[in-house]
């Protein structure tokens, strides 16, 4: 095996190593759990077309109330797209 080098006056580039972003934000986002005072819970996210109702659905025992009081919610009826809400979850 021969060693090749480059022709005088020409210059290879530099090898180039794929190091990973420190700003880059996964494509899907996972729920993810925290604590509270009272216990534990879940972020959602609220996409198009969801109420308090069918959120609390999703889960388990949850309650469009306890929703409601863990995210001090007081309009039901003002969810935007894209906000995170907290949801009760059981240990």
């Amino acid at each position: 095996m021969t060693n090749v080098q480059p022709a005088k006056g020409i210059t290879l580039p530099a090898k180039q190593v794929n190091k990973p972003v420190a700003n880059a934000t996964p494509k899907s986002k996972p729920a993810s759990t925290a604590m509270t005072l009272k216990g534990k819970y879940t972020v959602y996210i609220v996409q198009p077309g969801d109420t308090l109702a069918a959120i609390a659905q999703r889960y388990d025992g949850v309650t469009v109330r306890q929703i409601k009081s863990l995210n001090r919610i007081s309009n039901s009826r003002a969810l935007r797209v894209g906000a995170k809400l907290k949801v009760p979850v059981s240990s």
